[in-house]
Protein backbone atom coordinates (compact mmCIF):
# COMPACT_ATOMS: atom_id res chain seq x y z
CA UNK A 1 0.00 0.00 0.00
CA UNK A 2 1.44 3.45 -0.87
CA UNK A 3 2.53 5.84 1.82
CA UNK A 4 -0.29 8.01 3.08
CA UNK A 5 -0.78 10.77 5.64
CA UNK A 6 -2.34 10.02 9.01
CA UNK A 7 -5.87 10.54 7.78
CA UNK A 8 -7.37 8.26 10.41
CA UNK A 9 -4.88 8.80 13.18
CA UNK A 10 -3.98 12.47 13.35
CA UNK A 11 -4.91 15.85 11.93
CA UNK A 12 -3.29 16.15 8.51
CA UNK A 13 -1.96 19.48 7.33
CA UNK A 14 -0.68 20.79 4.05
CA UNK A 15 2.47 22.15 5.69
CA UNK A 16 4.31 18.88 5.07
CA UNK A 17 3.99 19.41 1.33
CA UNK A 18 5.19 22.98 1.53
CA UNK A 19 8.40 22.48 3.45
CA UNK A 20 7.21 23.94 6.76
CA UNK A 21 7.38 20.62 8.56
CA UNK A 22 10.89 19.92 7.30
CA UNK A 23 12.11 23.37 8.39
CA UNK A 24 10.74 22.83 11.88
CA UNK A 25 12.07 19.27 11.99
CA UNK A 26 15.54 20.63 11.25
CA UNK A 27 15.08 23.18 14.02
CA UNK A 28 13.86 20.52 16.46
CA UNK A 29 16.78 18.21 15.70
CA UNK A 30 19.37 20.85 16.60
CA UNK A 31 21.18 20.38 19.91
CA UNK A 32 21.95 24.00 20.83
CA UNK A 33 23.32 23.23 24.30
CA UNK A 34 25.60 20.70 25.90
CA UNK A 35 23.48 17.57 26.07
CA UNK A 36 23.96 16.89 29.75
CA UNK A 37 22.17 16.90 33.07
CA UNK A 38 23.03 19.75 35.43
CA UNK A 39 22.08 20.56 38.99
CA UNK A 40 20.04 23.51 37.75
CA UNK A 41 18.27 21.55 34.98
CA UNK A 42 18.08 17.83 35.86
CA UNK A 43 15.31 17.06 33.34
CA UNK A 44 15.62 14.32 30.70
CA UNK A 45 13.43 13.55 27.69
CA UNK A 46 12.85 10.26 25.90
CA UNK A 47 10.29 10.16 23.12
CA UNK A 48 8.96 9.12 19.75
CA UNK A 49 6.95 11.34 17.42
CA UNK A 50 5.64 11.79 13.90
CA UNK A 51 9.21 12.75 12.95
CA UNK A 52 10.59 9.32 13.90
CA UNK A 53 7.81 6.72 14.07
CA UNK A 54 4.96 5.43 11.94
CA UNK A 55 1.34 5.70 12.99
CA UNK A 56 1.33 1.99 13.93
CA UNK A 57 4.28 2.45 16.29
CA UNK A 58 2.87 5.66 17.79
CA UNK A 59 -0.42 3.92 18.44
CA UNK A 60 1.28 1.15 20.38
CA UNK A 61 3.29 3.58 22.51
CA UNK A 62 0.32 5.82 23.28
CA UNK A 63 -1.14 5.89 26.79
CA UNK A 64 -4.26 7.41 28.30
CA UNK A 65 -6.52 7.05 31.31
CA UNK A 66 -5.63 4.30 33.75
CA UNK A 67 -2.85 3.02 31.47
CA UNK A 68 -1.14 6.42 31.68
CA UNK A 69 -1.45 6.44 35.48
CA UNK A 70 0.03 2.93 35.60
CA UNK A 71 3.02 3.98 33.49
CA UNK A 72 3.69 7.04 35.67
CA UNK A 73 3.56 4.96 38.84
CA UNK A 74 5.90 2.43 37.30
CA UNK A 75 8.45 5.16 36.57
CA UNK A 76 8.32 6.31 40.18
CA UNK A 77 8.67 2.76 41.47
CA UNK A 78 11.67 2.29 39.16
CA UNK A 79 13.66 5.05 40.84
CA UNK A 80 12.66 8.17 38.90
CA UNK A 81 12.08 11.23 41.09
CA UNK A 82 9.67 12.99 38.73
CA UNK A 83 7.83 12.00 35.56
CA UNK A 84 5.40 13.53 33.05
CA UNK A 85 4.13 11.59 30.04
CA UNK A 86 2.79 13.59 27.08
CA UNK A 87 0.96 11.09 24.88
CA UNK A 88 -0.95 12.21 21.76
CA UNK A 89 -1.62 10.72 18.34
CA UNK A 90 1.59 12.34 17.11
CA UNK A 91 3.97 11.79 20.02
CA UNK A 92 4.71 10.05 23.28
CA UNK A 93 7.33 11.90 25.31
CA UNK A 94 8.58 11.06 28.79
CA UNK A 95 10.00 13.96 30.82
CA UNK A 96 11.84 12.70 33.90
CA UNK A 97 14.10 13.73 36.75
CA UNK A 98 16.41 11.01 38.06
CA UNK A 99 16.59 7.46 36.72
CA UNK A 100 18.35 6.53 33.49
CA UNK A 101 17.52 6.31 29.79
CA UNK A 102 17.96 2.54 29.60
CA UNK A 103 15.33 2.00 32.28
CA UNK A 104 12.95 4.46 30.59
CA UNK A 105 13.35 2.62 27.27
CA UNK A 106 12.75 -0.72 28.98
CA UNK A 107 9.51 0.52 30.53
CA UNK A 108 8.20 1.88 27.22
CA UNK A 109 9.11 -1.29 25.34
CA UNK A 110 7.41 -3.52 27.91
CA UNK A 111 4.31 -1.34 28.24
CA UNK A 112 3.86 -1.06 24.46
CA UNK A 113 4.30 -4.75 23.72
CA UNK A 114 6.67 -3.89 20.87
CA UNK A 115 10.15 -5.29 20.35
CA UNK A 116 13.46 -3.49 20.66
CA UNK A 117 13.84 -3.78 16.89
CA UNK A 118 10.49 -2.02 16.38
CA UNK A 119 11.50 0.96 18.49
CA UNK A 120 15.28 1.02 18.12
CA UNK A 121 15.39 3.79 15.50
CA UNK A 122 12.32 5.64 16.75
CA UNK A 123 13.56 6.95 20.09
CA UNK A 124 15.12 10.35 20.56
CA UNK A 125 16.50 11.67 23.82
CA UNK A 126 17.51 15.10 25.09
CA UNK A 127 19.11 16.14 28.36
CA UNK A 128 19.06 19.26 30.50
CA UNK A 129 18.48 22.49 28.59
CA UNK A 130 17.96 20.58 25.35
CA UNK A 131 15.02 18.75 26.93
CA UNK A 132 13.52 22.06 28.07
CA UNK A 133 14.21 23.63 24.65
CA UNK A 134 12.22 20.79 23.07
CA UNK A 135 9.39 21.13 25.61
CA UNK A 136 9.09 24.86 24.86
CA UNK A 137 8.97 24.15 21.12
CA UNK A 138 6.18 21.60 21.66
CA UNK A 139 4.27 24.11 23.79
CA UNK A 140 4.60 26.74 21.06
CA UNK A 141 3.40 24.56 18.20
CA UNK A 142 6.83 24.49 16.56
CA UNK A 143 7.13 20.71 16.71
CA UNK A 144 3.55 19.82 15.79
CA UNK A 145 2.45 17.95 12.68
CA UNK A 146 0.15 20.93 12.07
CA UNK A 147 2.56 23.79 12.70
CA UNK A 148 1.18 26.30 15.17
CA UNK A 149 -1.81 24.19 16.26
CA UNK A 150 -3.19 24.88 19.71
CA UNK A 151 -4.63 21.48 20.63
CA UNK A 152 -1.30 20.52 22.17
CA UNK A 153 -1.91 22.98 25.03
CA UNK A 154 -4.97 21.05 26.22
CA UNK A 155 -3.05 17.80 25.81
CA UNK A 156 -0.19 19.08 27.99
CA UNK A 157 -2.73 20.26 30.56
CA UNK A 158 -4.16 16.74 30.69
CA UNK A 159 -0.67 15.25 31.05
CA UNK A 160 0.10 17.56 33.97
CA UNK A 161 -3.24 16.82 35.64
CA UNK A 162 -2.60 13.07 35.46
CA UNK A 163 0.93 13.54 36.80
CA UNK A 164 -0.37 15.54 39.74
CA UNK A 165 -3.00 12.89 40.41
CA UNK A 166 -0.34 10.23 40.98
CA UNK A 167 2.13 12.71 42.54
CA UNK A 168 4.74 12.22 39.81
CA UNK A 169 5.36 15.91 39.06
CA UNK A 170 7.78 17.74 41.31
CA UNK A 171 9.25 21.20 41.36
CA UNK A 172 11.57 20.78 38.36
CA UNK A 173 8.98 19.61 35.84
CA UNK A 174 6.35 21.91 37.35
CA UNK A 175 8.60 24.94 36.83
CA UNK A 176 9.48 23.87 33.27
CA UNK A 177 5.78 23.48 32.40
CA UNK A 178 4.88 26.88 33.83
CA UNK A 179 7.64 28.56 31.81
CA UNK A 180 6.57 26.57 28.75
CA UNK A 181 3.07 28.04 29.08
CA UNK A 182 4.41 31.59 29.24
CA UNK A 183 6.66 30.94 26.23
CA UNK A 184 3.70 29.60 24.27
CA UNK A 185 1.62 32.69 25.07
CA UNK A 186 4.40 34.97 23.79
CA UNK A 187 4.88 33.00 20.56
CA UNK A 188 1.15 32.91 19.86
CA UNK A 189 0.62 36.60 20.61
CA UNK A 190 3.74 38.06 18.94
CA UNK A 191 4.00 35.97 15.74
CA UNK A 192 1.83 34.72 12.89
CA UNK A 193 2.83 31.13 13.65
CA UNK A 194 -0.50 30.14 15.19
CA UNK A 195 -2.82 32.34 13.18
CA UNK A 196 -4.98 30.96 10.40
CA UNK A 197 -3.89 27.40 11.15
CA UNK A 198 -5.84 25.29 8.67
CA UNK A 199 -6.06 21.52 8.69
CA UNK A 200 -7.04 19.79 5.49
CA UNK A 201 -10.37 18.83 7.08
CA UNK A 202 -11.21 22.46 7.91
CA UNK A 203 -10.08 23.66 4.50
CA UNK A 204 -12.18 20.98 2.81
CA UNK A 205 -15.35 22.10 4.58
CA UNK A 206 -14.66 25.75 3.79
CA UNK A 207 -14.08 25.08 0.10
CA UNK A 208 -17.10 22.79 -0.22
CA UNK A 209 -19.29 25.47 1.37
CA UNK A 210 -17.99 28.03 -1.14
CA UNK A 211 -18.54 25.69 -4.09
CA UNK A 212 -22.08 24.80 -2.97
CA UNK A 213 -23.10 28.34 -2.10
CA UNK A 214 -23.25 27.42 1.58
CA UNK A 215 -24.12 24.14 3.33
CA UNK A 216 -27.12 25.22 5.38
CA UNK A 217 -30.10 22.90 4.74
CA UNK A 218 -28.02 20.86 2.28
CA UNK A 219 -27.57 17.07 2.09
CA UNK A 220 -24.03 16.29 3.18
CA UNK A 221 -22.32 12.88 3.22
CA UNK A 222 -19.19 11.97 5.22
CA UNK A 223 -17.47 8.71 4.26
CA UNK A 224 -15.07 7.45 6.93
CA UNK A 225 -15.00 7.52 10.71
CA UNK A 226 -11.41 8.43 11.63
CA UNK A 227 -9.91 11.62 12.98
CA UNK A 228 -10.26 13.55 9.73
CA UNK A 229 -13.91 12.50 9.35
CA UNK A 230 -14.60 13.68 12.89
CA UNK A 231 -12.81 16.97 12.29
CA UNK A 232 -14.94 17.48 9.19
CA UNK A 233 -18.08 16.75 11.21
CA UNK A 234 -17.08 19.32 13.84
CA UNK A 235 -16.47 21.96 11.20
CA UNK A 236 -19.74 21.17 9.42
CA UNK A 237 -21.72 21.96 12.58
CA UNK A 238 -20.60 25.58 12.29
CA UNK A 239 -22.24 25.93 8.88
CA UNK A 240 -25.80 25.69 10.15
CA UNK A 241 -28.34 22.88 10.22
CA UNK A 242 -28.05 20.30 7.44
CA UNK A 243 -29.00 16.71 6.67
CA UNK A 244 -25.82 14.88 7.62
CA UNK A 245 -25.18 11.25 6.67
CA UNK A 246 -22.23 9.09 7.84
CA UNK A 247 -21.04 5.92 6.11
CA UNK A 248 -18.23 3.59 7.05
CA UNK A 249 -17.36 -0.04 6.38
CA UNK A 250 -17.77 -0.60 10.12
CA UNK A 251 -21.34 0.55 10.66
CA UNK A 252 -20.96 1.02 14.43
CA UNK A 253 -18.24 3.64 13.84
CA UNK A 254 -20.53 5.58 11.50
CA UNK A 255 -23.34 5.29 14.05
CA UNK A 256 -21.08 6.67 16.77
CA UNK A 257 -20.31 9.78 14.71
CA UNK A 258 -23.97 10.17 13.80
CA UNK A 259 -24.97 10.20 17.47
CA UNK A 260 -22.36 12.79 18.36
CA UNK A 261 -23.08 15.13 15.47
CA UNK A 262 -26.83 14.81 15.06
CA UNK A 263 -26.66 12.88 11.80
CA UNK A 264 -27.84 9.63 10.28
CA UNK A 265 -25.74 6.49 9.87
CA UNK A 266 -26.17 4.28 6.82
CA UNK A 267 -24.62 0.96 5.84
CA UNK A 268 -21.68 1.22 3.46
CA UNK A 269 -23.71 -0.52 0.74
CA UNK A 270 -25.81 2.66 0.50
CA UNK A 271 -22.83 4.71 -0.68
CA UNK A 272 -23.94 5.19 -4.30
CA UNK A 273 -27.51 5.98 -3.27
CA UNK A 274 -26.33 8.50 -0.66
CA UNK A 275 -24.03 10.26 -3.12
CA UNK A 276 -26.84 10.36 -5.62
CA UNK A 277 -28.95 12.59 -3.38
CA UNK A 278 -26.14 14.61 -1.72
CA UNK A 279 -25.12 18.20 -2.36
CA UNK A 280 -21.63 17.72 -0.93
CA UNK A 281 -19.59 14.69 0.11
CA UNK A 282 -16.32 14.18 1.97
CA UNK A 283 -14.33 10.97 1.60
CA UNK A 284 -11.57 10.29 4.15
CA UNK A 285 -10.86 6.59 4.48
CA UNK A 286 -7.70 4.50 4.41
CA UNK A 287 -8.93 2.28 1.57
CA UNK A 288 -6.16 1.17 -0.79
CA UNK A 289 -8.43 1.40 -3.85
CA UNK A 290 -11.29 3.74 -4.92
CA UNK A 291 -14.58 3.30 -3.08
CA UNK A 292 -16.38 3.86 -6.38
CA UNK A 293 -15.31 1.99 -9.50
CA UNK A 294 -15.00 3.72 -12.86
CA UNK A 295 -18.43 2.36 -13.89
CA UNK A 296 -20.06 3.47 -10.63
CA UNK A 297 -18.49 6.91 -11.01
CA UNK A 298 -19.80 7.20 -14.57
CA UNK A 299 -23.29 6.21 -13.40
CA UNK A 300 -23.15 8.82 -10.64
CA UNK A 301 -22.13 11.42 -13.23
CA UNK A 302 -25.28 10.71 -15.25
CA UNK A 303 -27.49 11.00 -12.17
CA UNK A 304 -25.92 14.32 -11.09
CA UNK A 305 -25.43 15.96 -14.48
CA UNK A 306 -28.12 18.58 -13.86
CA UNK A 307 -27.29 19.13 -10.18
CA UNK A 308 -23.55 18.67 -9.78
CA UNK A 309 -22.23 16.96 -6.66
CA UNK A 310 -19.24 18.53 -4.88
CA UNK A 311 -16.87 15.82 -3.65
CA UNK A 312 -13.80 16.46 -1.48
CA UNK A 313 -11.53 13.42 -1.69
CA UNK A 314 -9.03 13.27 1.16
CA UNK A 315 -7.93 9.70 0.51
CA UNK A 316 -4.33 8.78 -0.28
CA UNK A 317 -4.60 6.90 -2.59
CA UNK A 318 -7.82 8.55 -3.80
CA UNK A 319 -11.17 7.28 -2.51
CA UNK A 320 -12.92 8.46 -5.68
CA UNK A 321 -11.96 7.07 -9.10
CA UNK A 322 -9.76 9.60 -10.96
CA UNK A 323 -12.20 9.63 -13.91
CA UNK A 324 -14.52 11.78 -11.75
CA UNK A 325 -12.26 14.77 -12.36
CA UNK A 326 -13.38 15.09 -15.99
CA UNK A 327 -16.92 13.70 -15.81
CA UNK A 328 -19.88 16.11 -15.86
CA UNK A 329 -22.04 16.24 -12.76
CA UNK A 330 -19.15 15.91 -10.30
CA UNK A 331 -17.01 18.73 -8.93
CA UNK A 332 -13.97 17.00 -7.47
CA UNK A 333 -11.52 18.58 -5.03
CA UNK A 334 -8.58 16.31 -4.27
CA UNK A 335 -5.57 16.45 -1.96
CA UNK A 336 -3.38 18.24 -4.50
CA UNK A 337 -5.93 21.00 -4.86
CA UNK A 338 -6.23 21.33 -1.08
CA UNK A 339 -2.46 21.76 -0.87
CA UNK A 340 -2.42 24.39 -3.60
CA UNK A 341 -5.19 26.41 -1.93
CA UNK A 342 -3.33 26.62 1.36
CA UNK A 343 0.10 27.67 0.09
CA UNK A 344 -0.18 31.36 0.98
CA UNK A 345 -1.33 30.64 4.53
CA UNK A 346 1.47 28.15 5.19
CA UNK A 347 4.17 30.38 3.73
CA UNK A 348 3.07 33.17 6.03
CA UNK A 349 3.51 30.94 9.05
CA UNK A 350 6.81 29.64 7.66
CA UNK A 351 8.13 33.21 7.79
CA UNK A 352 7.14 33.39 11.49
CA UNK A 353 9.28 30.40 12.53
CA UNK A 354 12.59 32.31 12.99
CA UNK A 355 10.81 34.93 15.12
CA UNK A 356 9.24 32.19 17.23
CA UNK A 357 12.65 30.60 17.66
CA UNK A 358 14.11 33.89 18.92
CA UNK A 359 11.32 34.20 21.49
CA UNK A 360 11.87 30.61 22.55
CA UNK A 361 15.60 31.12 23.04
CA UNK A 362 15.05 34.33 25.01
CA UNK A 363 12.60 32.54 27.29
CA UNK A 364 15.01 29.65 27.70
CA UNK A 365 17.75 32.05 28.85
CA UNK A 366 15.36 33.56 31.41
CA UNK A 367 14.36 30.08 32.52
CA UNK A 368 18.00 29.17 33.19
CA UNK A 369 18.57 32.35 35.24
CA UNK A 370 15.49 31.55 37.33
CA UNK A 371 16.70 27.97 37.80
CA UNK A 372 20.02 29.23 39.14
CA UNK A 373 18.22 31.51 41.58
CA UNK A 374 15.92 28.70 42.65
CA UNK A 375 18.91 26.51 43.48
CA UNK A 376 19.64 28.81 46.43
CA UNK A 377 16.10 28.57 47.83
CA UNK A 378 16.63 25.53 50.10
CA UNK A 379 19.75 27.11 51.64
CA UNK A 380 17.95 30.42 52.09
CA UNK A 381 14.99 28.67 53.71
CA UNK A 382 17.11 26.88 56.32
CA UNK A 383 19.13 30.03 56.94
CA UNK A 384 15.92 32.00 57.60
CA UNK A 385 14.61 29.25 59.88
CA UNK A 386 17.91 29.24 61.81
CA UNK A 387 17.92 33.01 62.33
CA UNK A 388 14.24 32.92 63.30
CA UNK A 389 15.06 30.40 66.03
CA UNK A 390 17.95 32.58 67.25
CA UNK A 391 15.65 35.61 67.30
CA UNK A 392 12.88 33.79 69.20
CA UNK A 393 15.30 32.38 71.80
CA UNK A 394 16.84 35.78 72.46
CA UNK A 395 13.45 37.49 72.64
CA UNK A 396 12.32 35.03 75.29
CA UNK A 397 15.57 35.66 77.21
CA UNK A 398 15.00 39.44 77.04
CA UNK A 399 11.32 39.29 77.95
CA UNK A 400 12.10 37.25 81.07
CA UNK A 401 14.47 40.00 82.24
CA UNK A 402 12.36 42.95 81.11
CA UNK A 403 9.02 42.01 82.64
CA UNK A 404 8.72 45.52 84.11
CA UNK A 405 8.41 47.01 80.60
CA UNK A 406 5.04 47.95 79.17
CA UNK A 407 3.49 45.97 76.32
CA UNK A 408 4.37 48.78 73.93
CA UNK A 409 8.02 48.76 75.05
CA UNK A 410 8.21 44.97 74.65
CA UNK A 411 6.84 45.33 71.11
CA UNK A 412 9.65 47.79 70.36
CA UNK A 413 12.19 45.23 71.57
CA UNK A 414 10.56 42.57 69.35
CA UNK A 415 10.54 44.91 66.33
CA UNK A 416 14.20 45.72 66.97
CA UNK A 417 15.08 42.00 66.91
CA UNK A 418 13.13 41.53 63.65
CA UNK A 419 14.85 44.49 62.00
CA UNK A 420 18.29 43.28 63.06
CA UNK A 421 17.68 39.79 61.64
CA UNK A 422 16.30 41.12 58.36
CA UNK A 423 19.18 43.54 58.00
CA UNK A 424 21.66 40.78 58.70
CA UNK A 425 20.09 38.43 56.11
CA UNK A 426 19.49 40.96 53.34
CA UNK A 427 22.99 40.91 51.83
CA UNK A 428 23.72 37.15 52.02
CA UNK A 429 20.29 36.28 50.58
CA UNK A 430 20.78 38.70 47.70
CA UNK A 431 24.21 37.29 46.97
CA UNK A 432 22.97 33.70 47.17
CA UNK A 433 20.28 34.51 44.62
CA UNK A 434 22.30 36.56 42.21
CA UNK A 435 26.03 35.97 42.51
CA UNK A 436 27.19 32.99 44.50
CA UNK A 437 24.39 30.44 44.11
CA UNK A 438 26.86 27.61 43.54
CA UNK A 439 27.04 24.30 45.42
CA UNK A 440 30.33 25.39 47.01
CA UNK A 441 28.89 28.69 48.20
CA UNK A 442 25.83 27.01 49.64
CA UNK A 443 28.01 24.52 51.49
CA UNK A 444 30.09 27.37 52.93
CA UNK A 445 26.94 29.07 54.24
CA UNK A 446 25.73 25.78 55.73
CA UNK A 447 29.05 25.22 57.53
CA UNK A 448 29.32 28.79 58.77
CA UNK A 449 25.91 28.63 60.40
CA UNK A 450 25.98 24.91 61.17
CA UNK A 451 22.75 24.21 59.31
CA UNK A 452 21.85 21.63 56.68
CA UNK A 453 22.45 22.98 53.17
CA UNK A 454 18.83 22.36 52.18
CA UNK A 455 18.09 19.17 50.29
CA UNK A 456 16.64 19.08 46.80
CA UNK A 457 13.00 18.39 47.66
CA UNK A 458 11.48 17.00 44.50
CA UNK A 459 7.81 16.78 45.36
Amino acid sequence: MPNRPDLDGAPADVDASLGVASVVADFASVTPFADEISEQVPVSLLGISHHTATLRIRGKVGFSGSALERVLIRFLESGFDECMVLSTCNRTEIYTVGGCREEAERILIEESGLSIDDLNNCFYSKLGLNAIHHLFSVFSGLDSAVIGETEILAQIKDAVATGRKVNSIGRHIDFAVRRGHSTSRLVRSKTELCRNVTSIGSLAVRDAATTCGGLRDKNVVVVGAGKIAERIAKDLIGHGPMRLVFLNRTYSNAASLARRYNGQARPFTDLEFSLGEADAAFAATSADRPLLSADATAHLSLIRERYPLTVVDLGVPPNIHPSASWLPGIRLLDMDEMVARCTANSQRRLAAIPIAQEILNEQLAEYLVECEKRMASPTIEVLVRYTDEVRENNLRWAQERLSHLSEQDLKIVSDLANRMVKGFLQSPIRELKEEVATPTSRDVVAKLFRVESGGDSDR
